[in-house]
């Protein structure tokens, strides 16, 4: 059975690595895709166009993209790059900026944003490589440091939970398996006992209630 139809939108001959929508979607049409080689790509038309958002980027083969829940004031988005670490634009993608303070540009394979950004500043970041794991920043990423040590252990997903405020509870999937943290990252527990290459993990909107 065939639901649907799906067609070229803007973006031909890429390979796109990740997708991120605004928060206020239904609103500014506005989402960004991550490509393998040509950069951050922006559409505010719902995805009907799309166009090159690369200013002051100094790496096009990216990884991952996140964007605030606040997008809609504060205008941040994050980028992870291929071994030059993670950019951040407070712009909506006009400009972006280096913020590796604490990295030695490894590849940012994941990255998640805190649903409570607005007050706690908190992104956390996947990381592979001779330095790599999972890194956290409580200043916007500014600044990080790491949080779980995982030596060439690529980390493709992160998750942080809805009612991450008060459950502080964040997962990993990894090539070593399913992590949990239930402390906002600061001690990790294994949650699986024979899967390895996590690929992705989706929370339900309604953990806090549900814990599925």
């Amino acid at each position: 059975t065939v639901i649907g139809t799906w067609q070229l939108s803007g973006i031909n001959n890429q390979r796109v690595v990740d997708i991120a929508f605004s928060p206020d979607f239904s609103a500014d049409r506005s989402a960004f895709a991550a490509t393998d080689g040509s950069g951050v790509y922006k559409t505010t038309d719902g995805g009907s166009s799309w166009q090159p958002a690369n200013s002051g980027l100094g790496n096009l083969y990216l990884k991952s993209v996140a964007i605030s829940p606040n997008y809609i004031n504060d205008r941040t988005v994050f980028l992870g790059t291929l071994y030059d670490g993670i950019y951040r634009s407070t712009n909506g993608g006009t400009a972006w900026s280096h913020v590796a303070s604490g990295f030695f540009t490894p590849s940012a394979y994941s990255l998640a944003v805190s649903p409570d950004y607005q007050n706690d500043h908190t992104v956390f970041a996947g990381v592979y490589g001779y330095f790599g794991g999972i890194y956290q920043s409580t200043d916007g990423g500014t600044t990080w440091t790491k949080v779980y040590a995982g030596m060439y252990l690529n980390i493709p997903t992160i998750a942080v939970s809805p009612n991450y405020a008060t459950d502080k509870t964040v997962f990993f999937g990894s090539t070593g398996g399913l992590y949990k943290s239930t402390d906002g990252g600061t001690s990790w527990a294994r949650k699986d006992t024979s899967v390895y290459n996590v690929k992705d993990i989706a929370l339900s909107p309604d953990y806090d209630s549900d814990n599925t």
